[in-house]
């Protein structure tokens, strides 16, 4: 039986919502009777496109294919009739008479060429067996079809928008403008929809330019649904709206016949006036009023003049007076001051406003509200304002919207006059927008490396109740760590153990050859695939997958049998649908399997990234993979033997780690398998969230962890950089403070309250803010770019996924209050008085504000000093790492390992003997593994002196011929080479090792006897030589007992080293050689890629993580001191501008300009040196804490220190100097002009 298990996201469901909605409304639109139906019927088609059209992106998300097959091909794409729908929908509305011809039908004619390319599509469909949309005829003719919808749309809502203009002409005045809006919802939607529209160029141009057409359905999901929205509101606007087009007969009242008489026609203006509340707005003018009303300026005036005998000021004044008295009376308005009634009324100024007041009541309006209070009835102006009532039901606009309006004006007002002031400072402005762009583009780049590593494998249910079962090893005080596990403990613990909900076992395979079977006569071959696996059923109990075909539940029951995922079987198996998979044959070198089920490739960040799942009883009932896999012995421990656990809902660890630890020591005596060498061996329970993270056990044999230590410190990074650019805001807002006072104080002085005022910086602030969002948000694919070879090639900045768009909309938040907070509660507090005398004192050095100012200066140029100093300290780590004399050598040397499942001692001699004939080579080896290697053998030694028995647990233990110490020039101390006659009986030891069996000088081990892993059972190992001491691994791990013992067997042979002789100046030698080797490689092993690396490579990529880490620091050094320079730059000019009548008297009386420069640069550099006193210590504690990781690491110098303060202090001086010398260079007259 097929389990089918759908896969919906959020926006998978918002689709599924819409398209009920849009279902529901074409339904409406098209049955119920109305006087518009033939439009509504118009648009109802419109709905139907887009419903299809959402239906087929919905079909291909969910990959319905694998439940539906052949689902693609119905007929859903009608994009080119959406734009014809809308427009003759458009024309129905605006011009109800107009009957649909059939030459009309000339706007559908470019339909039938996407239906005829879907006709292709299908046609290829049918004879590959692949979905349309993955056919070659769809991706040939979509690209050009989308193009053609797009101008399509586009051209037809144009149209559209004609047809509402000319509605417009052609309406006459008819009582106001009530009718001029009456199509005002459709027109606003139509150009929302448009402007949705629009945007699929800038998406295509970053397709194009930054992801290469990897754009995906997964980036236009956002802009899908929005188009969706917004056809819906158009749907439900036309449904539950009174019909437009249909004319309603006007109230006689509301406008005269003309020629009309004049007093009727003042009669209507006024109320006119009132229902509208035209005189709410401040910016009200004879012209624009003219406007409102379809009137001539000079008709409205004689209406004005002659009819109610007033000016046009004294007849809107009226009305604002009226509302200002009806909110004083009004309980609802007691919290609104005077001054915001005045201004909600239309008054725009606080001294016209008490004036009108008082000429229309003969009181001001405190006394006017005083005496209201008291009961004192005054509620006759002295004009004698007669307003004639008008019905409720007459009012064009609710009341409520007009106070929204009020609103929105002040919010608009508070963004205009954001952008005056950035206008008024465009180079703070301009300094702010870089810092913070810099800042937050740091930021958002290593929240999204963060963010990949951190989301590793969260999506599996009850991830919290996942475990690996690992093991630690101990030995003489040195612990190793596995997370291979003998293969028997897995029926162990399901039968032994309790608490346990699933157990599966995991043994990760590499067959040389994966063949398919294509027919009789030809077949299909890939090599050298890894990620295959043995699992049982209960892997995919215990992980989750979505099953595209096959049984969920047996799929891994039986021998023989294999599932793959998606990506893989379409691999295999291009032409062929999920399900017609069912049953093909798969081999594996030698093992043959069926196919038996298809999951889905996991698509969210996973370490599990197996294509191929092969039943684990497969190794169980084939005795020859059974033998070689050491499927049923507990003494042999594989790192590619795992066993995963999910523990039962409620079950602790701690109990289950006991009975996996008694079930182990039952099955493993003391004296064998891995606990026959090693002091303790400990089995613990590793959670999957930690999996990722833990270098101490590997992720699989294909995968290596993420450093968590790392991520946080470059967490540390981004915060820090951020706090440096909102520093900057901070520093550069409250220094210019002074010259915002008085704007401050009018705006006190005029009524504004404190919040309002915090308000309006704040506005600024997240104004500033948003820009530098928007740049970074096009800055952060270029910055991915630029660190491609230290990240990860899975990390995109894809800006429009949900949780990047509320990071995005969070970090605007955050970056804005912290960034303009502390300055909207300074500007906002100062007193109008002091302010409006001249008595602000903000420039002072002496106020807590400088004082803030200086402390966050010093506290940026201790984050751009501490990178400084670590990043130099770091890099001369790496250096070191990198050219130390590691005891052996390492250049010019090629590692080339031969194939493992069929290399044969015999050919890789023959190898070795052709090597060593050609005249580019000096040298030729063949052993196992180089002297320092990320994997190596270890083993038990043993010696006994006669008195006793000394036991090392854990020796190194390397494979090499005569050749081995000669290549990689090991010195030898002491004894002779390896020589072609020894046997095993031989071994060469390091100093190391001598000394722990307790000889003084090398020359003593020479000719003593070992016994333990380097013999025979009862019979012992002569040592031959000892060499002095080299690194078996890199210098973060300490140096090891270590034996070199003659190459022999398969295992030991299968490795040549290769000394190349130095090549010449400009020479191609090297490469020759290389040629030359891959050509007699290609004799000896014709099926296997020639692949050899030079071993200075090698060791470089031991410290990979260090070398990423010293990049990451030298891009934040630099963005560093880039902000500090730039918040330094503006103090500066800042300090300038405020001192620049004191530079233009200093010069008077004779001061040079060195002079001028040393004044004004004085304070700013005690700041950098203040800076340096305090950061030293901290840099000197954190890099001596990151050092420690290293055996070996290099000492930490004074002079760094030195260094780093004086790069920090001549690149401040630098900066300063830009504005410095140019204010030492003015003309003083110029300063002192305006005194």
């Amino acid at each position: 039986m097929d389990t089918y298990t759908f896969h919906i996201n959020t926006y998978d469901l918002a689709f599924f919502a819409s398209i009920f909605i849009g279902l529901t409304f074409i339904l409406l639109l098209w049955f119920t009777k109305r006087i518009n139906q033939t439009a509504n019927r118009f648009l109802a088609l419109a709905m139907v496109t887009i419903v299809f059209w959402i239906a087929r992106i919905l079909g291909i998300d969910i990959r319905l294919s694998a439940y539906i097959a052949n689902w693609s091909r119905w007929l859903l794409q009608f994009s080119l009739a959406l734009g014809p729908l809308i427009f003759f929908y458009v024309l129905k509305i605006t011009r109800p008479e107009y009957k649909f011809r059939y030459k009309d039908l000339l706007h559908f004619c470019p339909l039938l060429l996407e239906l005829g390319a879907q006709a292709l599509e299908i046609r290829d469909s049918i004879n590959t067996g692949a979905a349309t949309y993955e056919t070659p005829a769809f991706r040939q003719l979509n690209p050009f079809l989308q193009l053609l919808a797009f101008v399509s749309v586009a051209i037809y809502l144009y149209l559209a928008h004609r047809q509402i203009e000319s509605f417009y002409r052609r309406l006459k005045f008819n009582g106001g403008d009530r009718y001029l809006h009456e199509l005002r919802w459709l027109h606003n939607l139509l150009v929302g929809f448009g402007l949705l529209w629009l945007l699929w160029i800038p998406f295509t141009a970053a397709d194009y330019l930054y992801y290469h057409h990897q754009f995906g359905v997964d980036a236009h999901r956002p802009l899908y649904l929005l188009l969706v929205v917004i056809i819906i509101w158009m749907a439900a606007a036309a449904y539950l709206r009174a019909e437009p087009g249909v004319r309603a007969e006007s109230p006689s009242f509301l406008k005269p016949p003309l020629p009309a008489a004049m007093k009727q026609k003042g009669t209507w203006l006024k109320r006119a006036v009132q229902a509208n509340r035209y005189y709410q707005d401040p910016e009200l003018s004879l012209s624009l009023l003219a406007e409102k009303l379809d009137l001539s300026p000079h008709e409205l005036s004689r209406i004005i003049n002659t009819v109610l005998k007033k000016s046009f000021n004294d007849f809107i004044n009226e009305y604002r007076v009226a509302e200002v008295i009806r909110k004083m009376q009004d309980p609802a308005y007691d919290h609104i001051t005077l001054l915001g009634i005045a201004y909600d009324a239309g008054f725009n100024s606080r001294t016209t406003f008490h004036r009108i007041f008082k000429q229309l009541t003969g009181k001001s309006p405190a006394e006017y509200k005083s005496e209201q209070k008291k009961g004192i009835p005054s509620y006759n102006l002295e004009h004698h304002l007669q307003f004639t009532s008008v019905i409720s039901n007459h009012e064009i606009t609710p009341k409520w919207f007009h106070q929204k309006l009020n609103r929105n004006m002040m919010i608009k007002n508070y963004f205009k006059l954001a952008f005056r002031g950035f206008w008024r400072h465009k180079l703070f402005t301009l300094i702010n927008i870089i810092g913070l762009s810099i800042g937050i583009s740091a930021f958002l780049v290593i929240y999204l490396i963060v963010h990949y590593d951190f989301t590793f494998d969260k999506f599996h249910k009850d991830s919290d109740q996942i475990y690996r079962v690992v093991m630690n090893i101990s030995s003489q005080g040195h612990k190793n760590y596995s997370s291979g596990v003998p293969a028997p403990l897995t029926e162990a613990i399901k039968s032994q153990a309790t608490g346990i909900e699933e157990i599966t076992p995991v043994y990760t395979l590499s067959p040389h050859f994966v063949y398919i079977d294509k027919d009789k006569i030809a077949q299909k071959r890939f090599k050298d695939q890894d990620r295959i696996t043995l699992a049982d059923q209960q892997y995919f109990k215990i992980f989750n997958y979505v099953w595209l075909a096959g049984s969920s539940l047996h799929a891994l029951d039986a021998p023989s049998q294999v599932v793959l995922t998606s990506r893989q079987a379409r691999l295999y198996f291009p032409s062929l649908t999920y399900h017609e998979m069912i049953g093909k044959v798969v081999t594996y070198d030698t093992l043959k399997t069926t196919v038996s089920g298809v999951v889905e490739t996991p698509t969210e960040n996973t370490d599990f990234t197996f294509h191929d799942f092969i039943s684990f009883t497969t190794a169980t009932t084939d005795k020859s993979l059974a033998t070689g896999l050491h499927i049923n012995t507990w003494n042999n421990i594989f790192s590619g033997s795992e066993v995963f656990i999910k523990l039962a809902p409620g079950t602790p660890a701690t109990g289950v780690v006991k009975q996996i630890n008694t079930i182990f020591s039952k099955s493993n005596p003391t004296d064998k398998g891995v606990k026959g060498f090693a002091d303790n061996v400990e089995l613990v329970l590793q959670p999957l969230n930690d999996i990722h993270f833990n270098a101490d056990y590997n992720i699989f044999d294909f995968s290596s962890p993420a450093s968590k230590t790392s991520l946080y410190g470059l967490l540390a990074i981004a915060i820090f950089l951020l706090l440096l650019a909102c520093i900057n805001y901070v520093n550069l807002t409250t220094a210019q403070a002074a010259q915002r006072a008085k704007e401050i104080g009018i705006r006190k002085t005029l009524g504004s309250s404190r919040l309002q005022l915090v308000v309006q910086f704040l506005s600024e602030t997240f104004l500033i803010t948003f820009f530098a969002v928007c740049i970074s948000v096009l800055l952060a694919p270029i910055v991915l770019k630029m660190f491609a070879d230290v990240i990860s090639p899975n990390i995109h900045a894809n800006m429009l996924r949900p949780d990047i768009v509320f990071f995005l909309l969070i970090l605007t938040i955050v970056v804005s209050v912290l960034s303009g907070f502390y300055p909207a509660i300074v500007l906002s507090g100062y007193k109008p008085v002091l302010v409006l005398k001249n008595q602000a004192q903000s420039d002072s050095n002496k106020t807590r504000n400088a004082w803030l100012r200086k402390s966050l200066t010093v506290s940026q140029f201790v984050v751009a000093q501490f990178f400084i100093m670590a990043t130099i300290l770091v890099s001369k780590q790496i250096y070191y790492v990198l050219h130390k004399d590691l005891g052996f050598k390492k250049d010019a040397i090629l590692v080339i390992r031969a194939p493992w499942n069929v290399s044969k001692v015999s050919s890789n001699k023959i190898l070795m003997n052709d090597f060593r004939l050609m005249p580019q080579v000096a040298l030729v080896s063949l052993g196992d593994e180089p002297p320092s290697s990320d994997t190596y053998n270890r083993t038990q030694g043993i010696y006994n002196d006669g008195k006793k028995e000394i036991i090392t647990r854990e020796v190194v233990i390397e494979h090499g011929d005569e050749n081995f110490i000669k290549v990689y020039q090991l010195k030898l101390l002491a004894g002779r080479n390896i020589q072609e006659s020894d046997t095993l009986k031989g071994v060469i030891i390091n100093n190391t090792y001598a000394k722990l069996l307790g000889f003084t000088t090398p020359r003593d081990a020479v000719g003593k006897q070992l016994g333990g892993g380097f013999a025979p059972r009862g019979k012992t190992a002569n040592i031959i030589g000892v060499v002095a001491d080299y690194n078996q691994r890199s210098l973060h791990s300490p140096i090891y007992p270590s034996a070199i013992i003659p190459a022999g067997g398969k295992w030991g042979m299968i490795t040549l080293h290769v000394s190349l002789k130095p090549e010449t100046a400009g020479g191609n030698e090297w490469k020759t050689a290389i040629a030359n080797m891959g050509k007699a490689w290609k004799k000896v092993y014709p099926d296997d890629d020639f692949d050899c690396h030079f071993y200075d490579d090698t060791i470089a990529r031991f410290y990979d993580e260090e070398q990423h880490t010293s990049t990451l620091l030298s891009w934040a050094t630099g963005f560093s001191i880039l902000i500090s320079c730039l918040g330094l730059l503006g103090l500066a000019i800042y300090t300038t501008n405020q001192r620049t009548k004191e530079i233009g008297i200093r010069k008077v009386f004779g001061a040079s300009v060195a002079q001028i420069v040393a004044l004004l640069s004085t304070e700013l550099i005690s700041l950098i040196l203040l800076a340096f006193i305090i950061v030293t210590p901290i840099a000197w504690y954190a890099v001596n804490k990151w050092m420690q990781s290293f055996a070996d690491h290099v000492a930490i110098s004074w002079w760094v220190f030195v260094v780093s303060g004086a790069g920090m202090l001549l690149t401040g001086l630098f900066t300063l100097s830009f504005r410095t010398i140019r204010a030492g260079m003015a003309n003083p007259v110029k300063s002192l002009r305006n005194e």
